[in-house]
């Protein structure tokens, strides 16, 4: 029970994720032992800042401590769709582990609305995507693989 989860320092939304939200819901997923998901509920709690962006599209980083957002540096200020279009998985498992689907999954969800009223029409997406102020695209890359 001594794992904190209060960095005072920006993390990686998408790594912080999938590594450390997503090995405690494995954990509990696996033990049922309740304290790797109230470990994940506190993590999840400070991650979801990210999503807090009237643009729709979520931040790349987040201070854990402070819930302060941003994007990642080498970024160009921007989004990346690579990593803010895989964070639902372990979002809306802790919702559903915790009853509360509407403030974890839903609220992950909501960067696919944003994509679909872009949605360009050959349905290639660029990998980066504005999201402060009106979100679109910030680059014309296609990248495979």
């Amino acid at each position: 029970d001594h794992l904190s989860h209060d960095v005072s320092q920006p993390v990686s939304v998408f790594e912080t994720t999938i590594r450390s939200l997503g090995g405690l819901l494995s954990a509990y997923d696996w033990s049922g032992d309740k304290i790797f998901l109230e470990k994940a509920q506190d993590l999840g709690d400070r991650l979801i800042h990210a999503f807090d962006n009237p643009s729709g599209i979520p931040y790349g980083t987040v201070n854990l401590a402070s819930g302060q957002t941003g994007n990642i540096g080498w970024a160009g200020g921007s989004a990346i769709l690579a990593e803010f279009g895989t964070l639902q998985v372990e979002f809306r498992y802790l919702g559903k582990a915790l009853g509360q689907f509407e403030h974890y999954g839903t609220k992950s969800e909501e960067p696919f609305k944003v994509l679909q009223k872009l949605s360009p029409l050959n349905g290639l997406f660029p990998y980066y995507i504005r999201n402060r102020g009106e979100p679109g695209f910030a680059n014309n890359v296609l990248t495979f693989g």
